[in-house]
């Protein structure tokens, strides 16, 4: 699927994803390229994107759980999430390179994929990785 994105002033995002899973409790992206403007089309490096929730009979979510992988060969970056809403805590689990981290955040955190200069790059909203 493509879907083509323009901010306010007019400059356009033009974003190919593939599609892999969608159901009412999973999702499961890759990206496969990005264009700025009519810039170069850029294709990004092996990534995968993928979420599984679950929800009460109210509609709200009960947990969450996210897996984020970006293949830069020897800079790799996975990173997965799990929201726990009796500890209402997301527990975050980081591996780049040759570096590991485990964090907790409160509440629900929900990763967003983002581009800058045409390089993914994942964020809690707080961090951004790759650094």
């Amino acid at each position: 699927m493509t879907n083509t994105l323009t901010d306010t002033v007019g400059n356009k995002l033009v974003l190919t994803l593939i599609q892999q899973r969608d159901d009412h409790k999973n999702l499961v992206l890759e990206v496969q390229s990005v264009q700025y403007n009519d810039d170069a089309v850029i294709r990004p490096p092996q990534n995968r994107i993928a979420y599984s929730w679950d929800v009460d009979a109210s509609g709200t979510v009960t947990s969450l759980k996210q897996h984020l992988e970006l293949d830069r060969g020897a800079g790799k970056t996975e990173i997965t999430a799990q929201y726990d809403s009796v500890k209402k805590q997301t527990v975050i689990d980081v591996v780049h390179a040759t570096k590991a981290a485990k964090l907790t955040a409160p509440g629900m955190v929900s990763f967003r994929t983002g581009t800058i200069s045409g390089h993914l790059g994942f964020s809690d909203g707080t961090r951004t990785w790759p650094h």
